[in-house]
């Protein structure tokens, strides 16, 4: 009985103590939900608005859009200074004011609640006009005018759309910097290391080498390279991202056995991935040799304006470039010269004025172009890599080609030497590539120049 006693007085001294733990737990939060909420619109806007010199927005609206540089300046007043450069506002720098607020639902939202043309126009759901497929009645761009707040520091905004959820970044412009000029480089940047002149940039990876087609676009149309461009080809809008570039979401390939995202320029001017676990993969353009010997298999997208849709076709592409007529060295510059004098001997006053060299898709062969005052001629060429070097075999001509080839030795003795060896190239850049060294022995050497 005692000890029963016992243990009914230890629970009744314990009580207090299992009241005081559960007392504890229940006030983890010492303000309630809706306080809380209402203390984190104030914070995220006191961090909107703190930026000396505003945000840097990096905005995506769909696949088949590349991202789009938004600066924004916001007061305490509500309002918000939207800056903007791109080809839905007519290329040139246009601001506009218009008003923001935090507001909740179910989580602070960051909303731009005053309509604003430089801005809005993603988020309009009218058809997008100058469009060659009519189809975009009811959503437009897809872009979003709403923006769940996901994070936000005095250095970093992370935001998710509300309607469409892409991942919006926003980071403070650096103070002093002007707003237009910023605008502009950020254009150039882009412009000058994905040049539109290059066919297809490369993504070299553990799991193999990716094309990635059509840069000038804004976004890539992205391929393995031993897939199929047609059934394969995934699109990855992209955006300048500090010295680099940054793809709208992480790129998986069509086998999803690759993860990358981010690129900054290297010391060796490749784009060099800086996610974690890809940090060995790498942008550049194809090796100089496949440049002015290859062509790349890539899916296109032609318009069947009756039934107002797209079709995937597959297409080649490849480097254009005209050879540089005073870069001969070695035996090439009386060879070049033999072939002018043939050439005016057969028809009177006609010089070679340009050499262009080129993939010519109807005869699937490397072309050479030679251009006369009144005349022009191609010559049609096999082409293969061996050791990293260019095998030319001549193959015929066109109808014109194929009677000056006939007529005038020199042009014949022009094509042989192009074929009596395995042509060595070096290309002056790893990604804006514009000039190729061509060299047939050490002596006997010419350039190439990229159109």
């Amino acid at each position: 009985m005692k000890k029963y006693l016992i243990y009914a007085m230890s629970l009744l001294l314990a009580g207090p103590a299992f009241t005081s733990c559960k007392n504890e737990e229940d006030d983890i939060f010492e303000a309630s939900p809706a306080d809380r909420l209402n203390q984190a619109v104030e914070d995220y806007t006191n961090i909107l608005c703190a930026a000396p010199n505003g945000w840097v927005m990096q905005y995506f609206t769909n696949e088949r859009e590349p991202g789009y540089i938004y600066l924004m300046d916001f007061d305490k007043n509500t309002s918000v200074k939207i800056a903007a450069n791109n080809k839905w506002i007519g290329n040139a720098y246009k601001e506009e004011t218009s008003m923001f607020e935090i507001i909740t639902d179910n989580g602070p939202v960051l909303t731009f609640n005053t309509f604003n043309d430089i801005f809005h126009i993603f988020s309009d759901p009218d058809d997008v006009p100058d469009t060659e497929i009519d189809n975009e009645q009811g959503y437009g761009h897809k872009g979003d005018y709403e923006f769940i707040v996901m994070e936000a520091k005095s250095d970093y905004i992370r935001l998710k759309g509300k309607k469409y959820s892409k991942i919006i970044e926003m980071r403070p412009l650096e103070e002093g910097k002007d707003w237009e000029t910023y605008l502009t480089e950020c254009a150039d940047f882009v412009n000058t290391t994905l040049s539109s002149k290059i066919p297809v940039y490369q993504l070299h990876t553990a799991e193999g080498i990716y094309n990635l087609a059509h840069a000038d676009y804004g976004y890539f149309y992205a391929c393995k390279a031993d897939g199929d461009p047609v059934t394969e080809t995934d699109f990855i809008p992209f955006i300048k991202d500090g010295d680099g570039i940054k793809f709208w979401e992480a790129y998986k390939g069509s086998d999803e056995k690759i993860s990358v995202q981010h690129f900054q320029l290297n010391e060796a001017g490749m784009l060099a991935c800086t996610d974690e676990g890809s940090t060995d993969d790498y942008i550049s353009a194809p090796a100089a040799v496949e440049l002015v010997a290859s062509a790349f298999p890539v899916m296109t997208l032609s318009v069947d304006k009756n039934a107002n849709l797209e079709r995937p076709v597959l297409a080649s592409t490849s480097a254009s470039w005209r050879v540089n007529l005073t870069s001969f060295t070695g035996s090439m510059i009386q060879l070049f010269d033999d072939m002018n004098r043939s050439i005016s001997a057969y028809r009177s006053g006609q010089t070679v004025r340009t050499i262009d060299w080129a993939y010519n898709g109807s005869t699937d062969r490397l072309a050479l172009t030679f251009r006369t005052p009144k005349y022009n001629f191609n010559l049609y060429f096999s082409t293969k890599i061996e050791d990293g070097k260019a095998i030319l075999t001549y193959v015929g001509g066109d109808k014109n080609g194929e009677v000056w080839y006939s007529n005038c030795d020199g042009v014949q003795a022009f094509a042989a030497k192009l074929c009596s060896a395995p042509i060595s190239v070096v290309a002056d850049n790893v990604m804006n590539v514009t000039k190729a060294d061509m060299s047939i022995s050490d002596a006997d050497t010419f350039s190439l120049d990229i159109r």
